[in-house]
């Protein structure tokens, strides 16, 4: 119970964080990850078998939330332009980063759950 808490804590947190970094559109996109993941998460530590069929999707379901967000975007150039200079494209590096901590904290959030 106290990890799970800690862990929506974190996971709350850094997708604040990151959201200050980078477009809402990326942040959407790589928080989306988070399926893949919680299979592989699963299968390591919970020994859950990946079946072809989950791969393929996994894969289309990413596919339609990178479309959705995408054609959703009033401005698509700005929604994952990288930005000018050395501190704003640092800046956009640490939000990706972040936001992929996220996805795998929220992965660890959902295979803690399935082994309570």
């Amino acid at each position: 119970m106290i990890l799970r808490s800690i862990l929506g804590f974190t996971d709350f947190l850094l997708y604040n964080i990151a959201l200050q970094m980078i477009p809402l559109a990326l942040c959407i996109i790589l928080f989306n990850l988070s399926p893949f993941w919680t299979s592989f998460l699963g299968w390591l530590v919970n020994n859950e078998p990946i079946f072809m069929h989950e791969y393929f999707a996994m894969a289309a379901c990413l596919l339609c939330v990178v479309a959705l967000t995408l054609a959703s975007h009033p401005d698509r150039k700005t929604a994952l332009e990288v930005q000018d200079g050395l501190s704003d494209k640092m800046q956009m590096a640490t939000g990706i980063l972040i936001m992929f901590v996220c996805s795998w904290v929220n992965s660890a959030l959902s295979v803690v759950n399935r082994c309570l």
